[in-house]
């Protein structure tokens, strides 16, 4: 089933769930999504995510 999604609602989202980020921007065809995580890099994390490395947990997500 395919969603429509208004710009407005794109910009209220939060997190940047990797797979989520790809399907709004394919579903809203904009130039560029510029993503903010305010969250900290957490070890769980070193192993999913490929930008960080384990000198940057419990440090904020750039």
């Amino acid at each position: 089933m395919k969603t429509a999604i208004s710009l407005d609602d794109l910009q209220k989202k939060r997190g940047c769930n990797w797979f989520l980020y790809h399907s709004m921007a394919a579903a809203v065809s904009v130039g560029t999504i510029r993503m903010i995580d305010g969250d900290i890099v957490e070890a769980s994390n070193i192993t999913r995510q490929i930008f960080y490395k384990e000198a940057d947990v419990d440090h904020t997500k750039k």
